[in-house]
């Protein structure tokens, strides 16, 4: 494993948790700064899936319940955290709660470790490293690429942005009350601040290169002072120099072979607006765990496996563009510049046609499947593995359906001969999911017209 970021330490537990031999080795020596302080509530299920929510939320980090949102015009606004608060985290001591955690589930982590060389051997990676001087040559089945923009197994990449600069430093004694997460929009840019626990702020800008290029001896200080949120700053401490990174959203080509995995920022970055980076990152890392499970204990299925992973990361990087690309498109109707034109200019996705009577049907309506309905073979994940599921499409979905919770959909629509009265679907279902979730579902395949009208019950 190369990479000790969220992504690398995550996968690292995972797969040590599921009794695999795991090197995990990491160039930088922790703790170290790194920017993606802002992680959302939805890091919560996947802090539970790896065992470690309780320690974060013993951690003392910042745990806000609001975004403060000045956008594209509109008067400053509090956004409420939809479910559960996120966090605002120290990077340097996140990162290193997650390689302990890795650690202790029985990974040998490799710090700081430089990569001198990596070849494929016949029976997998030969990966030659240094540590404190000493050279180390580890042999491995499998090679994962968690090192994020550096991309160390390398290849071609495809754009799924406008280029986009990072611009950011952090300050001290800022006056800014509460741990609320600042977020603005500017005519060129748009801006992105955040207190932490240890008192500092970061305060960053996010522009277009040419921008850079063209104005970079002072733009991050001018471009502050336009920012109403975060203006503040230039009036007290810089702690650090001011640092530019890549900000691009981009997906690689090659995310998955017989023998390496790409995961977290070297498998697709996206938009930073979404503050859900890390996030999405540790995602990734927890369903490569189960695509290199099923490789290595299920060998039968292990182009399904590599099919699931790339599916569902081409599927996460397409989602986070589109709603990325809302918000910029706001923006563009509001200041009209080319920055924002560009950046709002992705192909929607029309909202799929649904019944103009979606109430539930009368109970005792006779349904019938629609004919357009169809069936096909998904990978899926399943506890620990991928496998293949039935599951069924249809022109009104955007995608196949395959499970209602944990109950597969073929077992609900098979469970009964059609055509039938609606009352008999629900009695069908209910000893294999809630009464509740029965109706929710013969609600949905009513509106959407899988289920029609016609016919003898």
């Amino acid at each position: 494993m190369l990479g000790a970021g969220p992504a690398g330490a995550a996968l690292s537990r995972r797969l040590s948790q599921l009794g695999h031999s795991v090197v995990l080795l990491e160039k930088a020596s922790f703790p170290r700064t790194h920017v993606g302080e802002s992680l959302s509530g939805g890091i919560l299920p996947l802090l539970d899936a790896l065992g470690l929510r309780e320690r974060l939320e013993n951690a003392g980090f910042y745990r806000p319940a609001r975004a403060v949102v000045r956008w594209a015009g509109r008067p400053e606004r509090d956004v409420q955290n939809l479910g559960e608060r996120g966090f605002q985290v120290d990077r340097g001591r996140f990162d290193r709660i997650l390689t302990d955690a890795a650690v202790e589930a029985g990974t040998i982590l490799l710090q700081p470790a430089k990569v001198a060389a990596m070849q494929r051997t016949g029976r997998g990676w030969r990966i030659d490293t240094k540590m404190q001087g000493q050279p180390i040559s580890i042999d491995s089945a499998f090679l994962v690429d968690s090192t994020g923009r550096t991309n160390l197994l390398g290849g071609r990449r495809t754009l799924c942005s406008e280029p986009m600069l990072a611009l950011w430093a952090y300050w001290r004694n800022i006056p800014a009350s509460g741990s609320e997460t600042r977020v603005e929009s500017g005519p060129t840019e748009w801006f992105w601040g955040a207190p932490l626990p240890d008192g500092s702020f970061n305060a960053t800008v996010f522009v277009d290169p040419k921008m850079y290029r063209a104005l970079s001896p002072s733009l991050y200080r001018s471009l502050l002072n336009r920012s109403t949120l975060l203006s503040d700053c230039t009036r007290y401490e810089r702690l650090t120099e001011v640092s530019v990174c890549d900000a691009t959203s981009y997906i690689a080509n090659d995310l998955a072979s017989a023998d390496s995995i790409k995961i977290g920022e070297a498998a697709f970055t996206i938009d930073p607006l979404s503050s859900q980076g890390v996030q999405t990152a540790i995602g990734s890392a927890l369903h490569a765990g189960a695509v290199l499970n099923t490789i290595v204990r299920r060998p039968s299925n292990a182009d399904t496996a590599l099919n699931f992973y790339r599916n569902r990361q081409l599927a996460s990087a397409a989602r986070h563009r589109a709603a990325a690309a809302g918000f910029y498109a706001d923006a563009a109707d509001y200041y009209q510049t080319d920055f924002w034109i560009r950046r709002g200019a992705v192909e929607r996705v029309p909202a799929p046609a649904t019944r103009t009577d979606p109430d539930l049907p009368a109970p005792d309506t006779v349904v019938r499947l629609s004919p357009a309905l169809k069936t096909i073979t998904v990978p899926c994940l399943r506890g620990d593995y991928i496998v293949e599921q039935r599951g069924f499409t249809h022109p009104a979905w955007r995608a196949p359906l395959v499970f209602i919770g944990d109950i597969a959909v073929a077992e609900l629509l098979e469970s009964v001969s059609y055509p039938t009265v609606a009352r008999n679907l629900v009695h069908a279902w209910t000893p294999l999911v809630p009464a509740e979730s029965a109706f929710a579902f013969l609600r949905q395949l009513w509106g959407t017209g899988v289920l029609c009208s016609g016919g003898r019950g």
